[in-house]
């Protein structure tokens, strides 16, 4: 019964947030800033043992040096990725498994992953000068 109403609560944000009008870019949003603020972009343990294996650069799969996807990924607002990745998504690049197989993972260990992942991309950006 607590993944039904864990589930609803999840389909709510997403209609909620599908409903906004306002600049959803990641990198614009509070809870991004909050979150490179504090000591969370030394090390993300939820990253490092399972983001990693489909996100990381240089990979098959979409890696943090694919800097033009990230940008566009960006655009969504954080509630619409985390739905996707909590449910798993599949999309023209392939498939993102359910909470990206981290099963024992919250809601919160699976958003400071995304926004890790994104800060990873930025920076990487960044050291390439691209």
């Amino acid at each position: 019964m607590t993944n039904l109403y864990r589930n609803i609560f999840l389909i709510l944000i997403f209609i909620i947030s599908c409903s906004k009008k306002t600049n959803s870019n990641i990198y614009n949003q509070n809870e991004y800033k909050n979150f490179l603020t504090y000591s969370n972009t030394k090390e993300n343990k939820t990253w490092e043992s399972y983001c990693t294996n489909c996100h990381n650069k240089n990979i098959n799969h979409i890696g943090i040096n694919e800097i033009n996807y990230w940008e566009k990924t960006a655009k969504k607002d954080i509630d619409t990725l985390l739905y996707n990745v909590f449910n798993g998504y599949s999309g023209d690049y392939g498939i993102m498994p359910p909470k990206g197989s981290c099963y024992e993972c919250s809601e919160i260990d699976i958003k400071n992953s995304i926004y890790y992942l994104f800060y990873l991309s930025t920076k990487y950006k960044k050291e390439n000068n691209n």
